[in-house]
């Protein structure tokens, strides 16, 4: 017998009529709305459709309580940059219940050693790193991690390849002004993983 997966809750954006003039002052506050969600397992997936001030945008949940806790707090809606949501239940009747990733996939990993007292600035600009790489081709994934003793911080992304990786670099050299060197006590150490 096949199990059913429990339904998920999607939340459907109305934009306003000048979402593109709104939404550039609380998009960095939105993000880190969807980061929270995302860290916290609650927000499986989020974008804009191709033309958002037509059409909105969309966002599932693994439960109607953090859809709407997302959506109660979410600057977007608390700013006027959406007009309206409506949040409804979907059933998945086909998929794995989380992205699925190609079968040949490339991981780059980056370990940060922070000066504990610097901690939160590394932390920080390791995300605006990742943000910087939204858009980029074959980006599957970005997000920052903590080892569970403290000892370093990881820069996650996965790629549909490793050249898309390499595509990207320039980009992430290109924050390197913005590092502090007294924010970590030891070289960076990178690892890739590619699937096998």
């Amino acid at each position: 017998m096949t199990e059913v997966p429990p339904p998920k809750w999607v939340v459907m954006y109305e934009p306003s009529d000048d979402v593109a003039a709104r939404a550039p002052e609380h998009l960095p506050a939105h993000r880190e709305r969807v980061r929270q969600f995302r860290e916290e397992g609650e927000l499986l997936l989020v974008g804009t459709f191709a033309d958002v001030q037509a059409d909105g945008s969309m966002s599932v949940f693994r439960s109607r309580d953090g859809a709407e806790t997302f959506v109660a707090g979410d600057p977007f809606l608390l700013n006027g940059v959406i007009s309206g949501y409506r949040i409804l239940e979907w059933n998945e009747i086909c998929g794995t219940g989380r992205q699925a990733m190609p079968r040949r996939s490339f991981t780059a990993i980056t370990l940060h050693h922070p000066a504990p007292e610097h901690e939160q600035s590394m932390i920080q600009f390791m995300r605006e790193v990742l943000e910087g790489l939204d858009g980029s081709q074959g980006l599957l994934d970005a997000h920052v991690a903590r080892a569970t003793d403290g000892s370093y911080l990881a820069a996650v992304t996965s790629w549909e390849t490793a050249a898309d990786f390499r595509k990207a670099l320039p980009t992430i050299r290109g924050f390197a002004p913005r590092r502090d060197p007294a924010w970590t006590i030891a070289p960076d150490t990178p690892i890739r993983i590619e699937a096998v």
